[in-house]
């Protein structure tokens, strides 16, 4: 069994490219306290060495913490000056036997530029709470120049980390990938599964968080996961596959598997961004309450060629609080039998009060809409829009469906539809499908 100090040694080594080998354990007795900046950290391993290339194929790490490590620790921290290091064929084990605690651990913590992992395994595990991220990747400042951690590349990587706990007295975080700031990212073709256990929203299980521009996430398998499998219950942990925050601008967001499911509410992506790019992907919500297969918050947006699916007992595909979109050409359908359905909505474009949240000057078309209960398109509070070439499948169960509900028809353009009646009567079903009407189902 090998030491930290000699993991480390091996690491910042001169050679450009450096083959570990064996068995190496760390536990927090091994870790140090570090400054980055104006961030305090806790790390087993620093590298400071960049241009090289670190092969672990012989190798398996492993990183024991059996107390509270009191701050956010990391397994390794890559510092700022060191640009081009790249991690392959990496074996990572970290388990967390230690109390319930709001401290954070990460496998990785980067600060540098042009920072890359590729067919690495990177497995967590923890008994009770404790937030935990793979790889943090910290930008430093919201900027579209090349600044610190710009140029992320992760390819081909397998990433897991579940929280088992039976206890939910604190907030906590499951994540596999935070990209804070960090411009240009690549991430494509990896594995992540993530899994939280929790009473509500202060569990939360993330696939992916981004806040950088210009980033492109494409054909990965993500899944995040409540750890609620029967769905009835508000009161679990809430899984998102994808969140895309306010500041990451130009997302490009292309054939992947992402799926959030067994959680108390299930989005599958959050986009909070302008200009962001989701084409060719399979969003699924399910085994919730509360599926939300797709939110959209940022404007000047497109969402075109998705197949987006839910079993969710009150589903609302696409939730659409933002200017400018384009949805178009998507294959949108309900799963749930109608008989288990509460509510359901295809596509729901209700404006709130004030500018920021409104749905106006978007183009809804050539979409197929099915499987769901009460309404295909719900359009509030809302102008300048164009809804035309939509086709509806409705359940034959539901009698009272209405394919496209509006009290703003003036002030919209709506043609070409499957079925040409607007309907601004007939909204008896509204209310059971708002937030504020679902609700736990005790068997």
């Amino acid at each position: 069994m090998k030491t930290k100090s000699e993991l480390e040694t091996e690491i910042n080594s001169d050679e450009k490219c450096t083959r570990l080998s064996g068995e190496y354990k760390i536990t927090l007795s091994d870790v140090r306290n570090i400054m980055v900046g104006r961030n305090y950290i806790r790390a087993g391993v620093v590298i400071e060495s960049g241009n090289k290339i670190v092969d672990g194929i012989d190798a398996k790490i492993i990183f024991e913490i059996n107390e509270d490590p009191c701050g956010t620790t990391a397994l390794f921290c890559v510092l700022k000056n060191v640009r081009n290091f790249k991690f392959i064929n990496m074996k990572a084990e970290l388990r967390y036997s230690g109390v319930s605690a709001k401290s954070k651990i990460c496998c990785f913590i980067n600060y540098s530029y042009g920072f890359a992992i590729q067919y690495s395994d990177l497995d967590f595990r923890a008994e009770n709470q404790i937030s935990y991220t793979a790889l943090y990747n910290e930008g430093g400042v919201d900027t579209t120049l090349e600044s610190q951690a710009d140029n992320l590349w992760l390819c081909e990587n397998k990433i897991t980390a579940q929280c088992k706990s039976e206890n939910y007295n604190l907030d906590n975080t499951i994540c596999g990938i935070e990209n804070i700031f960090g411009n240009s990212a690549c991430i494509t073709n990896n594995q992540i599964f993530v899994r939280n256990a929790g009473g509500g929203e202060w569990q939360k299980a993330y696939g992916i968080r981004n806040s950088g521009k210009y980033v492109r996430i494409e054909n990965n398998n993500i899944k995040a996961n409540g750890s609620h499998n029967t769905g009835n219950l508000l009161e679990a942990a809430h899984a998102f596959g994808v969140i895309n925050e306010e500041q990451g601008e130009y997302l490009v967001f292309s054939g992947n598997n992402c799926v959030a499911e067994w959680g108390g509410m299930c989005v599958g992506i959050l986009n909070r961004a302008r200009y962001a790019n989701i084409l060719g992907n399979k969003l699924h919500a399910t085994h919730t309450i509360k599926g939300r297969t797709a939110i959209l918050y940022g404007s000047c947006s497109i969402l075109t060629n998705n197949i987006l699916t839910s079993t969710s007992r009150n589903p609302r595909m696409i939730e659409l609080l933002a200017n400018e979109n384009l949805i178009g050409n998507n294959y949108i359908r309900g799963l749930s039998p109608a008989e288990k359905s509460q509510s359901g909505v295809g596509i729901w474009m209700v404006g709130l009060q004030g500018d920021k949240f409104k749905a106006d000057n978007c183009n809804i078309t050539g979409n197929i809409i099915a499987g769901i209960k009460d309404f295909g398109i719900v359009l509030n509070n809302s102008e300048g829009n164009r809804i035309a070439g939509n086709r509806f499948i409705r359940f034959s169960e539901s009698e009272d469906y209405v394919p496209i509900y509006t009290c703003d028809k003036k002030t919209n353009v709506i043609e070409n539809n499957q079925f040409p009646r607007v309907y601004s009567e007939g909204g008896k079903n509204l209310y059971r499908n708002s937030d504020e009407a679902i609700h736990s189902i005790i068997d």
